[in-house]
């Protein structure tokens, strides 16, 4: 066959689609109702490879065999389509088809006709988003190699531009998340997989951290911190359930403590400043560049330091919590109140929050501040605090002056959950009608939280039983609440309350102990 007519009259292919046990071929579609040009386009690119891949040619006879076969194969790079087929627009049909209703702007779309005056260039290039269009007489052999290059190297360079934009919108989407240890491995994982794909990697990897540094059993345990590709169903899961391959090649860099190449993997062994161990596997075909490697030790090094910082200040809520419910106490020791007031105070507040729209910090910021609402109790003589009955005016000063005492007390702190405290012993008094203590202000002037713990706190008292009364009912004391509605209280709040019955119902039935 001479290079400069391509298209001679051969026998018919024998099948629609070839099988070609290959790692990732580029598929390119022939869509052309003669037989002759399939075969002899797969005879001319026989062998043909771009980026160490090969090539899959896939057959469609027609434009309606062309829509089902692209619709199911949706990483098809480029398709060579006749224009002229059962219909005399047929080809201009699928090209159509892949544009408009696939939304397919990635595959490449090479017109082949043997008719051009059918299909005039400038029409077809304007009006239908092809992408190249040749005479089927002037491709030679080589302007075919010519065209495939250009084709496949415009997909690959397409495709990663797009796999870039959905990894960067996926790191965008995590950053919000990242508040806890747990939260770490959506972010990592899209990190991973965005740095996978700049150094063109195949993107199978998994990045597991050593517990060890913060692990109370002190051994030297690992989690998964990030995984891709066919590797990221390991992220629901532990270290242990690790392919066992993957195991065995961490274990060796362990043991030699540092990382090295096996057959198809990379293994990175990195350590932080604070003692952390961490490893990286990553399928690899090839050997990694010095430049590449230094890129994932950043990425290793840094997760790590983020994840045990996250762990660190994990920690210390907790101790803060800790401190906070210790304190809470203390304070509730100076009260009439059973040492369960507190906790139920800062659940029911938490919930009211949570119900009123707040985000998840602002609702556990309350749910920790409420709690230490009666901190001025602890300057109130016991002839005061304990007192029953009414109050004389000169007693109803003193009892009055727990708002501003426990304000002054907690605001010497800047953590946030003592300024928040201070807000609360200061305003959770007001009443929504301005005829509350200590300063008389009303409405939205009273900060949100002072509102809900005011209302969480008398719900509570409500129920309980005194020296001077009985405790009610969960129910009654939520239609007493609800009979002060923009009185003593935020009516909004009010009606929010009594929307989550079940809820306050839930809190205060809750055992001492939880």
């Amino acid at each position: 066959m001479s290079e400069g007519f391509l298209f001679a009259e051969d026998d018919q292919a024998s099948n629609s689609r070839d099988v070609v046990v290959t790692d990732k071929p580029w598929k390119v579609m022939i869509v052309d109702d003669d037989p002759a040009v399939h075969q002899v386009t797969r005879m001319v690119m026989s062998g043909f490879s771009f980026d160490e891949r090969p090539v899959r040619f896939l057959s469609a006879y027609s434009g309606r065999e062309a829509k089902d076969m692209i619709a199911e194969e949706d990483d098809v790079a480029l398709v060579l389509l006749d224009v002229v087929m059962e219909e005399d627009d047929a080809g201009l049909e699928v090209a159509r088809y892949i544009r408009q209703e696939l939304h397919n702007n990635v595959t490449r779309i090479v017109l082949r006709t043997g008719q051009p005056g059918q299909a005039p260039e400038d029409d077809v290039i304007r009006n239908y988003d092809i992408n190249d269009y040749k005479d089927k007489t002037e491709l030679t052999k080589t302007k075919l190699v010519t065209l495939f290059y250009s084709a496949l190297r415009s997909y690959r360079d397409i495709s990663m531009i797009n796999e870039s934009r959905g990894g960067l919108s996926r790191v965008i989407q995590a950053i919000n998340s990242v508040h806890d240890p747990d939260s770490m491995k959506q972010f990592a994982s899209a990190i991973l997989e965005q740095i996978l794909n700049l150094l063109g990697l195949q993107g199978d990897a998994v990045f597991c951290h050593s517990l060890s540094t913060f692990s109370d059993t002190g051994n030297n345990s690992f989690k998964v911190m990030a995984a891709t590709g066919e590797l990221n169903e390991l992220l629901d899961d532990d270290f242990s359930v690790v392919d066992p391959r993957i195991a065995a090649a961490f274990g060796e860099a362990m043991e030699m403590r540092r990382g090295h190449y096996g057959e198809g993997y990379f293994i990175g062994f990195y350590q932080t400043a604070r003692g952390s161990e961490s490893l990286l596997y990553v399928r690899a075909e090839r050997e990694i560049p010095l430049a590449d490697r230094q890129l994932l030790e950043m990425y290793a090094d840094n997760v790590a330091n983020v994840y045990d910082g996250l762990l660190l200040a994990e920690k210390s809520r907790q101790s803060q919590k800790s401190l906070l419910h210790l304190l809470s106490g203390a304070i509730n020791t100076r009260s009439v109140n059973p040492v369960d007031h507190v906790r139920k105070v800062g659940d029911l507040s938490a919930m009211l929050a949570a119900e009123s729209g707040l985000n998840a910090f602002e609702v556990e910021l309350i749910r920790m501040a409420a709690p230490l609402h009666d901190a001025g109790n602890v300057v109130l003589a016991d002839s005061i605090l304990l007192h029953q009955g009414a109050y004389s005016e000169s007693e109803r000063q003193q009892m009055q002056q727990h708002a501003e005492a426990g304000a002054a007390l907690l605001v010497q702190s800047d953590d946030q959950v003592m300024q928040l405290a201070s807000i609360i012993a200061q305003q959770h008094h007001e009443n929504w009608d301005g005829k509350g203590y200590p300063e008389g202000i009303q409405g939205n002037d009273i900060h949100i939280a002072g509102r809900i713990t005011a209302i969480a706190d008398t719900l509570d008292a409500l129920c309980r039983d005194r020296p001077d009364r009985k405790g009610v009912s969960v129910q009654e004391a939520l239609e007493q609440v609800r009979g002060l509605s923009g009185q003593r209280f935020d009516p909004v709040l009010i009606e929010i309350l009594i929307a989550n019955q079940d809820q306050v119902t839930a809190i205060m039935s809750s055992d001492n102990n939880e």
